[in-house]
């Protein structure tokens, strides 16, 4: 598994394939959100051909999620809100290098009311960003057989359709 910098990187790479994607697709003028805030509330900003006719999405890029059979869902930081609970995100485009789950914001928060005696919570979390530094987050392991449900498109990394999205 992959340090912190190293994870944090393939997250980057993924949020530009996802744009460059979208943008051969069906969002020309989509555009990675740049905004130098404490929290990012999502990463891409996703327009199709107007200026004021818009949704947005967070990226995620989870490499262990091929091997575990789980998608992991950030709720916290620090002792912090993050993740799911501060979003201002319409979708969440995830992927574990293989396969991609594009799910609405709400419907995630739906598969977690809804499975909450069949998914675990992990509450401060020791997750290590590089070798012997250590940060605390609160998250969500949710078997992808009690997410895929609550998805509006999953493919193939490389053959996305993202008509979900329009």
């Amino acid at each position: 598994m992959a340090d912190w910098k190293e994870s944090s990187k393939m997250g980057f790479e993924f949020e530009d394939f996802t744009l460059q994607d979208l943008n051969s697709k069906h969002f020309p003028l989509a555009y990675k959100n740049m905004k130098k805030e404490e929290y990012s509330y999502y990463d891409i900003v996703l327009m199709k051909d107007s200026l004021v006719d818009y949704k947005t999405a967070e990226c995620k890029f989870d490499e262990m999620g091929s091997v575990s059979g789980n998608i992991c869902i950030e709720v916290g930081c620090w002792g912090r809100q993050s993740g799911l609970l501060i979003t201002k995100a319409d979708f969440w485009i995830i992927s574990d290098g293989i396969t991609t789950y594009i799910a609405k914001t709400k419907r995630i928060h739906d598969c977690i009311v809804d499975n909450n005696n069949l998914i675990e919570y992990k509450k401060k979390e020791r997750v290590e960003q590089k070798k012997g530094v250590f940060k605390e987050m609160d998250m969500y392991i949710i078997p992808k057989r009690f997410f895929i449900p609550y998805c509006d498109e999953i493919g193939n990394i490389n053959e996305m359709k993202y008509d979900c999205l329009l």
